[in-house]
């Protein structure tokens, strides 16, 4: 009965390690994610007063009475109220 729990408790053991080995993994995907994510939303804050710009003049020209605005996005959403 011991060496059967003593087996149950290795195997427990061994997917405990299987787990937190992909829990690091997920960790780094997430961070890389993250990273990915920033440099996204800074280069889109860079970009945006330009293609907005072009956004209006090309609006203009076509005789459109609006335009629209380009969404500002802080901490990943969108914040149309803006």
């Amino acid at each position: 009965m011991e060496e059967k729990n003593c087996c149950k408790c290795n195997e427990l053991l061994s997917e405990i390690k299987v787990l937190v080995s992909e829990v690091q993994q997920l960790k780094k995907t997430c961070n890389r994610m993250d990273e990915h994510i920033s440099f996204v939303q800074s280069t889109y804050n860079i970009v945006r007063q330009p293609a907005s710009y072009v956004l209006n003049r090309v609006s203009s020209f076509m005789g459109l009475n609006s335009s629209p605005e380009l969404p500002e996005i802080e901490n990943g959403r969108k914040d149309f109220d803006k």
